[in-house]
């Protein structure tokens, strides 16, 4: 009897965790005189992605990650320097591969973007390196995921790095 109620509990509680799903919601954020983009209330601020980001969000148990990257020297074009970073990036992966770059402009700053995709340590990872370039600045938006997740974070990548806003 007791083996019959606690496979009812078990049946119970799959069909109600299967019945569950979160209302995924975007909050704005701004790096205050430069930019304004919209992330996944489920992300948390941090500093430990990158030294020179100027905004980084993670949740590492999701494989999520995003970083904005300010470039202030402006000595090459835009697509020269894109391409310089995303080689870099692609040194530090093992089987790496590169999309050729799109084309973007994201609320009016023009760029590029490229998919790549590699081995770092042990498990392959999927990367969206866009470049964008306005009057005020140069900005790479970069988010990446393991691979076997990009499917379930692409929607988010694309929805995050499209609402990228440079502010007055």
């Amino acid at each position: 009897m007791q083996n019959f109620i606690f496979g009812c509990f078990i049946l119970m509680s799959l069909s109600f965790l299967a019945g569950c799903s979160y209302e995924k919601t975007f909050e704005a954020k701004t790096v205050v005189g430069k930019f304004s983009m919209e992330i996944p209330d489920y992300l948390n601020k941090c500093s430990d992605l990158s030294e020179e980001a100027i905004f980084q969000y993670k949740k590492e148990y999701r494989s999520f990650y995003v970083i904005v990257l300010e470039d202030e020297l402006r000595s090459m074009e835009l697509k020269q320097y894109a391409t310089g970073e995303v080689s870099k990036l692609a040194t530090l992966l093992s089987d790496s591969a590169t999309l050729r770059p799109t084309k973007v402009n994201l609320n009016g700053s023009e760029g590029f973007q490229y998919v790549i995709t590699g081995k770092l340590d042990v498990k392959f990872v999927h990367y969206i390196s866009t470049f964008v370039e306005s009057a005020k600045g140069r900005y790479q938006i970069v988010c990446w995921t393991l691979d076997e997740k990009k499917s379930t974070h692409l929607e988010d990548f694309n929805y995050i790095i499209n609402s990228f806003k440079e502010l007055p």
